[in-house]
């Protein structure tokens, strides 16, 4: 690691048995892999390495371990995001082993959508769900696809009159396959959004990437987004390479 440390000029602050993570002078997370284990959970959220962190559970299981050399690294970790959910660990130290929890690495909250992929939780939050659907549209099924189009044709229609709701599924051509109709829930364009939204991180955790801020933990517009709506940090100017998933399963739109 030291050899990456001095090329690359960043501050080494946490290794595991395969990856090793460095501070830039900017504040910016690197994680680099210098032994191949496999299918291992870290090879499968970062493919392609060197790259910037991006997924918070690794942003503060760097943080908090590297903060045990650098106590500063502690005023860095990401504000607990509104949607979060409490780790069992409570943010302690094993009391045998003396290590931080793997699970949310010392923070004592998990993110959201680690949560439901592991189980611990079903409903996936409004704004999530949205995100999930809208840039991870690859990753849903023909159905899905269908569905969710006769689920947003409706709901235009039913805010408009009653031609110009005649006009809109003409032109937007709602299906009519009673398979694809009938996967859309009796609530709506919503539910069934947060239905695929769970399916999504279930299936196909390891695929997406849920972009949050890395000042407040709040999940922002776009994957590729460099600017936060909640509290409007920046990180504008800075590469990104490894941001997306290692296969761009991301809407055309």
């Amino acid at each position: 690691m030291s050899a990456w440390a001095a090329d690359s000029r960043v501050l080494p602050i946490y290794v595991t048995w395969s990856h090793s993570y460095g501070l830039t002078h900017d504040g910016q997370i690197w994680v680099r892999r210098y032994e191949d284990l496999g299918n291992d959970e870290e090879t499968r959220c970062f493919p392609q390495t060197p790259c910037i962190v991006r997924r918070i559970r690794y942003v503060n299981l760097a943080l908090v371990q590297g903060a045990a050399r650098y106590e500063w690294l502690a005023a860095l970790r990401p504000l607990r995001p509104s949607d979060a959910l409490d780790c069992g660990c409570g943010g302690r130290r094993h009391p045998t082993s003396g290590v931080h929890c793997g699970t949310c690495g010392g923070a004592g909250w998990i993110p959201v959508e680690y949560a439901v992929f592991r189980g611990d939780r079903t409903d996936v939050p409004t704004e999530l769900a949205r995100y999930l659907v809208q840039h991870y549209s690859g990753l849903l099924t023909d159905q899905e696809r269908t569905a969710l189009q006769v689920a947003r044709v409706r709901a235009k229609a039913a805010r408009a009159s009653p031609k110009m709701a005649r006009l809109l599924m003409d032109k937007l051509g709602a299906p009519t396959d009673p398979a694809a109709v009938g996967t859309l829930p009796d609530e709506g364009c919503e539910a069934f959004q947060h239905r695929a939204a769970g399916r999504l991180l279930r299936e196909h955790y390891y695929e997406i990437l849920v972009n949050r801020c890395g000042r407040c933990g709040e999940v922002t517009a776009t994957p590729r987004a460099r600017q936060c709506r909640t509290c409007g940090h920046q990180w504008h100017g800075h590469p990104c390479p490894g941001h997306e998933a290692s296969t761009d399963h991301r809407s055309s739109e």
